[in-house]
C-alpha cells in the first residue's frame, strides 16, 4: 500500500495524519484519504451529468458572458450567477494567465472541501459533489467536481484544458492538464485540499503544473494525453520555493519570521522535513507531506 504522509507539527511534537490512498473496505474506518473511486466516466464529460440539471461549459459561460440567464435551467441559472460573481472577484484583464489560473486552484481549495460521504460505503454520496454545482454552490465535492469546476474556470478564461480519466494510488481519479506558455503541465486540485477541512488553512499546491516526472510516484494514466516535460511554471520553481539546503532553509523561514506574511509553502528534501519543522514549529503550524525523496512544508503563523 501506497501511503503520502501530512504531517502535522503544533510547538513541540508532531501530529501524524495520514493520507492513505487504499481500497473501500479501509475508507469508511480511516476518514482521511484523498481519493475517490468513482464509476463514473470522465473523458470527454461535459461540465454537467444527468444529476445536476447542468448542460456544458459552452451554454454555462455564454450567459455568464452575456448576462442573459433566461436559456439556462434554474439550476443551471444558480450556477451561473454564482460562477459570475466569482470570475468578477477573481479575474482582472492585468492578470497573466498563470495568475488567473492560480486564482481559480486557490478558490477551488479554499472555498469547497471534499465531500467525505464518499469515503462511506454505507452513505450516499450526493451526485451533485461529482459537478461543479457541488464544488461551487454546495461547498462538497469528489475529485470529478473539483476536476469540472476547474476545466469550467479554464473553458471561462479561455484557457486549453482538458481532463485526464486514470488512477492515483491504485484508484480511479481524474485531474486536469493545462496549456501555459505553450507547455502542457498536471494540476490536480483534489490533492491540493486536506482531509479534513481547516477553516483558513493555506492553499497546498503540490501539483499544481506539474510535469510528468513530478506526478509519476503517485498517479498513472495512459499516455495518450500531451506530454508534460516542462517545470518552468511548476509552482515551487516559478516561485523560488524549492530550497535543499540547511543555510536555504534558514534565510527562507528568518525572512518569513520577520515578515506580515501569514504563511510559507516550500519544497525540500524529506531528510530536512524535521530541521524545517523544528525552526517553524515554535510559532507556526506546520504541514509536512512527505512525497518520494523531497517534503512539501507549508507553516501557518499562530494567531497571537
Amino acid at each position: 500500500m501506497n501511503k503520502s504522509r501530512i504531517i502535522i507539527s503544533a510547538t513541540a511534537f508532531f501530529i501524524t495524519v495520514c493520507l492513505i490512498f487504499s481500497s473501500c473496505a479501509n475508507r469508511s474506518t480511516q476518514g482521511l484519504y484523498k481519493d475517490d473511486n468513482e464509476s463514473v466516466p470522465v473523458q470527454n464529460i461535459e461540465v454537467g451529468e444527468e444529476a445536476s440539471g447542468i448542460t456544458d461549459n459552452e451554454d454555462l459561460i455564454s450567459g455568464v458572458n452575456s448576462g442573459d440567464f433566461s436559456k439556462l435551467s434554474e439550476k443551471d441559472k444558480a450556477l451561473a450567477e454564482k460562477f459570475s460573481d466569482i470570475c468578477k472577484e477573481l479575474f482582472d484583464d492585468s492578470m497573466s494567465e498563470y495568475e488567473k489560473e492560480l486564482a481559480a486552484y486557490d478558490y477551488l481549495v479554499t472555498h469547497c472541501e471534499y465531500d467525505t460521504d464518499e469515503l462511506d460505503e454505507l452513505v450516499q454520496t450526493d451526485p451533485d459533489s461529482r459537478t461543479p454545482y457541488g464544488a461551487l454552490i454546495n461547498g462538497k465535492a469528489v475529485c470529478m467536481g473539483y476536476t469540472t469546476a476547474f476545466q469550467l474556470f479554464m473553458d471561462y478564461l479561455n484557457i486549453e484544458s482538458i481532463i485526464v480519466n486514470a488512477e492515483a494510488n491504485g484508484e480511479e481519479h481524474a485531474w486536469n492538464m493545462v496549456k501555459l506558455g505553450g507547455d502542457w503541465y498536471h494540476v490536480d486540485v483534489t490533492w491540493g485540499d486536506f482531509i479534513p477541512d481547516e477553516p483558513n488553512r493555506p492553499p497546498f499546491h503540490l501539483f499544481l503544473n506539474s510535469d510528468d516526472a513530478w506526478l509519476e510516484p503517485t498517479h498513472v494514466w495512459e499516455r495518450n494525453v500531451p506530454e508534460a516535460n516542462s517545470d518552468n511554471l511548476n509552482y515551487y520553481r516559478l516561485n523560488g520555493l524549492i530550497f535543499n539546503t540547511e543555510t536555504e532553509i534558514d534565510y527562507a523561514t528568518d525572512s518569513f519570521k520577520k515578515s506580515d506574511v501569514e504563511y510559507i509553502e516550500f519544497v525540500c528534501p524529506t531528510d530536512l522535513r524535521q530541521y524545517a519543522s523544528e525552526l517553524l514549529s515554535n510559532y507556526c503550524k506546520v504541514y509536512c507531506f512527505e512525497y518520494g525523496e523531497n517534503t512539501v512544508v507549508i507553516a501557518q503563523k499562530n494567531d497571537e
